[in-house]
């Protein structure tokens, strides 16, 4: 599991929103996390 994927997991896991929007994490660079959340019907 590579630094994006343990950010995303972690997210997720510590608040439930961001499951429900289903965050994505693009980049973790240089302390700066960017991430998308999808249109869906949830957002």
């Amino acid at each position: 599991m590579d630094l994006k994927e343990k950010h995303e997991a972690s997210a997720k896991a510590i608040c439930s929103i961001y499951t429900f929007l289903d965050i994505r994490i693009d980049s973790v660079e240089n302390g700066i996390c960017r991430s998308k959340i999808p249109l869906s019907v949830n957002t």
